[in-house]
């Protein structure tokens, strides 16, 4: 995320009207609701876990077991990672991030 002035971005009445609160300082206005992307959708991290959590699916399906598994993709077995996104795929075929 960029910093824009706001003497720049905003119009020359709405900048008095919030200096009357904050000056001098930064502030972060948030996007509307509507229009927020979840999370890795911009950088397509969620796409990529999605497809590898599938991948170890369909290994666990051919016969490998989770130390197998966690190995492999250097996931924990001691805080059931692997469990959680096999029992994810196993329950509903899908693995949801949000």
């Amino acid at each position: 995320m960029k910093y824009q002035k706001a003497n720049a971005v905003l119009p020359e009445h709405l900048l008095l009207q919030i200096q009357e609160y904050v000056q001098g300082k930064y502030l972060y206005i948030p996007a509307l609701e509507e229009s927020r992307k979840a999370w890795g959708e911009n950088s397509g991290a969620r796409e990529s876990l999605c497809k590898r959590n599938e991948e170890i699916y369909c290994k666990y399906k051919q016969g490998l077991n989770i130390d197998e598994l966690a190995e492999i993709y250097f996931l924990s077995i001691h805080f059931s990672t692997i469990n959680d996104y096999l029992c994810q795929f196993k329950y509903s075929n899908t693995y949801n991030y949000t």
